[in-house]
């Protein structure tokens, strides 16, 4: 009878990415190092640090860790990191990482089991505590309190998220098959919506997920980090744009069954291949996110231009100038009371303009 042998071990290739975090780096690589499962490879990257972090982060002799220096500093979270981290790891899972949070000592071990268990899955996300920045719980967590996310979200149901701009999955609970992670591409761009779109370009890759209800780390909540109220305009600033560039990804999907279970509620049921561009584009414009609505409306009122593509979307799906005018008439727009004072200013000059070129034209009638 035969009989399968598992390798006991599954080399892990940990990434901490650091930019003046002397404050918290030294914990952070202190955590990894003493993790309770040891066949891993821990890849430091100096992000062009401008404060002691790179002699810290060298002062550790452990052989297992590797040390990357990038020239510039291209912006916290951005693809141009993994893209580095990903040429030096020689492990079979990466498991990304902040210099400012904590990885329990269970948390190599436990995700190890979990990959091993569940070899169909791709990608695996686990339980991440919230800690104050002396380490103290602050009696809450990812999986409890992120809004959108479900022990039971399906692929599907993290695309829909994803799409409405919720950021569900947490990055430093995350584990993922690197061949995996190499074969999709990486935005380098992207700061805020950066692991938003290292998800969603996983999901549509056709990546499978699994949940491990457990705590793996801690995730730092303190005054410094980018996500904090103080930077609260520039993450929306940011969010705006970038999100607009995740949404386009779901115009590349192929399987119209998949468009179905993502938008749920979508009119459009007779739609087929040549129809998902349309149909993106149409749950783009019913978006609450300013951008990503002015795009889905650029890309059907650029549609609805040529005739061939009128007289279709009219015939198929009884979607046509009028119908569109509806759907982006019916929104409403906050106006405050600055707005309205420039708006009241403009109508009136306006009017005054109006009134001029009737006097000119009427004098020179007269003449």
């Amino acid at each position: 009878m035969w009989q399968i042998c598992y390798n006991p071990l599954m080399k892990v290739s940990v990434l901490i990415p650091y930019y003046n975090d002397k404050e918290f780096l030294p914990k952070s690589i202190e955590s990894v190092l003493n993790q309770n499962y040891k066949d891993f490879e821990l890849v430091l990257v100096n992000h062009a640090t401008t404060d002691e972090c790179r002699d810290i982060a060298h002062s550790y002799t452990d052989p297992r860790v590797i040390h990357i220096d990038m020239e510039k500093n291209y912006g916290a979270g951005t693809g141009l990191i993994m893209k580095k981290f990903l040429e030096k790891a020689t492990g079979e899972y990466i498991k990304p990482f902040c210099a400012d949070d904590i990885m329990y000592p269970n948390c190599l071990e436990d995700l190890v089991s979990y990959a091993k268990t569940h070899p169909d899955i791709d990608m695996i996300f686990g339980d991440v505590e919230h800690i104050d920045k002396d380490e103290k719980s602050l009696n809450n967590s990812w999986f409890k309190s992120r809004y959108g996310f479900k022990l039971s979200n399906n692929e599907a149901d993290c695309l829909r998220n994803y799409f409405k701009g919720h950021s569900i999955l947490p990055y430093i609970g995350s584990f993922v098959k690197i061949g995996k992670m190499r074969e999709i591409d990486i935005d380098v761009s992207c700061i805020m919506a950066f692991d938003m779109q290292l998800w969603t370009s996983l999901l549509l890759h056709g990546c499978k997920i699994g949940y491990f209800d457990k705590y793996v780390a801690g995730y730092r909540v303190h005054e410094n980090q980018m996500c904090t109220s103080k930077n609260v305009r520039l993450i929306y600033s940011r969010g705006l744009y970038e999100i607009t560039g995740l949404a386009k990804k779901y115009m590349y999907i192929e399987d119209v069954d998949l468009i179905k279970s993502i938008f749920k509620n979508n009119p459009f049921k007779n739609m087929d291949k040549s129809d998902i561009k349309f149909v993106i584009a149409y749950e783009m414009l019913l978006s609450s996110i300013p951008s990503l609505s002015y795009q889905g409306y650029t890309i059907i009122h650029s549609m609805l231009q040529d005739e061939n593509t009128r007289n279709y979307l009219e015939k198929k799906f009884k979607f046509g100038i009028v119908e569109f005018r509806k759907v982006y008439s019916s929104f409403v727009v906050p106006v405050d009371s600055t707005e309205k004072y420039l708006y009241l200013l403009f109508k009136r000059f306006l009017q005054h303009i109006g009134a001029l070129i009737h006097k000119q034209t009427s004098d020179r009638k007269i003449i």
